[in-house]
């Protein structure tokens, strides 16, 4: 088995960017604010090459899911974020996203050292630095890795990252104070979520007891059990006792993702499991999950996954008639 990688604070300037990651990412580097924490807003428009394992010395991450989502991997558990929540790793922990390819999304990804940081707040911030101590503890002791994201923190998260680059000391003291309002508003959503390790769910609404949340299950589940079919967006409506436009702007804020968009999506995971498989052609796979023509899976498979599915095939089983 490979070690896992073991990553330190970025501290990337623009300069030092990818191409790649100059059109995607959009860093705010300790290096900005002479403080211990990393923040980068990450839009991905395709799908990308999985995330291998590793993890971060000394720091806590959290990634917070905007649109789209994404199936992380820690200690043997899968877990699905979706938009609207946030995922959470401690220190030292190894993760990565499974095998699974990073989706396309937009979310940000915050890298920081705690211990660090309560010696910044010592003092007349003694009780807000006890307090980001006692939940680092909980959530590095308990399994729990998956939590709601509050409104409030998306936009913190906004202002944050537009003041990347901002050099000024004004600028600095916004930064921490923007800062520490994000770690709080964190904290409370980790003391107040349900005990459970929030594994591999369906995730969803920001109201998981919600009818609204029941009937989106429903709909999901629906697609993964009827992959190979037909369906219409109509369906799943009818299957939830909506009308297709309510149906489809519910379903949009429970996943992130227009449901047409959301079964196609779906579709193409089980095309890279038939294709990897090596026994079913392109024609094969296209027809399997219904597509009506394999000029339109293989539109639809290029779109989302930046190849071919021939391509895709040979490059996991080797050389093999592609139709």
């Amino acid at each position: 088995m490979a070690t896992p990688e073991r990553l330190r604070l970025v501290t990337h300037s623009f300069d030092q960017l990818t191409a790649f990651e100059r059109r995607n990412y959009r860093y705010f580097s300790e290096t900005d604010a002479g403080l211990p924490f990393c923040l980068c807003r990450v839009r991905y428009l395709a799908k990308n090459s999985p995330l291998a394992p590793h993890l971060h010395e000394g720091l806590y991450e959290l990634v917070f899911m905007l649109r789209g989502e994404q199936i992380y991997q820690a200690e043997g558990r899968n877990y699905c974020l979706h938009s609207g929540q946030f995922f959470l790793t401690p220190p030292d922990l190894v993760h990565s996203t499974g095998g699974n390819f990073e989706d396309k999304a937009l979310y940000y990804y915050l890298q920081a050292d705690l211990r660090q940081l309560r010696r910044c707040l010592n003092g007349p911030l003694a009780r807000e630095a006890e307090l980001l101590a006692q939940t680092a503890r909980r959530a590095t002791d308990g399994s729990r890795r998956v939590f709601p994201l509050p409104k409030e923190a998306e936009r913190l998260l906004e202002e944050l990252i537009g003041l990347a680059g901002e050099p000024g000391p004004l600028d600095r003291l916004r930064t921490f104070q923007k800062l520490l309002q994000l770690l709080l508003i964190v904290c409370g959503a980790i003391r107040q979520a349900p005990s459970g390790d929030g594994a591999e769910g369906l995730g969803g609404p920001r109201a998981p007891g919600s009818p609204e949340h029941s009937a989106m299950a429903l709909a999901m589940r629906y697609v993964q059990a009827h992959i190979s079919e037909e369906i219409s967006v109509e369906q799943l409506a009818r299957l939830c006792s909506y009308s297709p436009s309510t149906f489809h702007a519910k379903f949009k804020q429970a996943t992130g993702l227009p449901p047409h968009e959301y079964i196609l999506r779906k579709k193409i995971d089980s095309a890279c499991i038939l294709l990897a498989n090596g026994r079913y052609t392109v024609r094969e796979v296209a027809r399997r999950l219904s597509f009506c023509s394999e000029q339109y899976f293989s539109a639809v498979f290029k779109k989302y996954m930046s190849t071919t599915p021939g391509a895709y095939r040979r490059a996991l089983s080797g050389p093999a008639e592609d139709t």
